[in-house]
Order: C-alpha cells, then structure tokens, then sequence
C-alpha cells in the first residue's frame, strides 16, 4: 500500500491549518491593537498562571529586559 498520497495530504492540511492560525492570531493582535509577539506572550502567561520574567524569556527566547 502505497502512503505517499495520504502523508502529502496530511502535510499539506496541517500547513493550511497552520497557516489559518497564524493569519487569525494577527488578526486578533490588531483588534486588540498588540503586536503578534505581545498576543503570544500574553498567551504563554494565561496558560502558566504565575510565572517569572525569567521562565517567559526561557520559553520564548528573549531578554528579561534586566540590564
């Protein structure tokens, strides 16, 4: 049985669904008027409850903003 059709269709709709979320994720970050990285952030501290500059800049691999 040959997959290669089924694996390049389910390639091809998980890049549609991912391409789907990215567009409404922008979409939602300028109706709130954020940037999409702030959206993320945002997202990342919703799903933690509490967390630290420190675990943020871990996650997403920015700077604390600690000089």
């Amino acid at each position: 049985m040959d997959v290669a059709p089924l694996r390049q269709r389910v390639i091809q709709e998980t890049l549609q669904f991912i391409a789907g979320v990215v567009l409404d994720n922008a979409a939602v970050a300028a109706r709130l008027r954020l940037g999409v990285n702030d959206l993320q952030v945002l997202g990342l501290i919703q799903r933690a409850g509490k967390t630290t500059p420190g675990e943020l800049a871990r996650q997403t691999g920015l700077s604390t903003g600690r000089a």
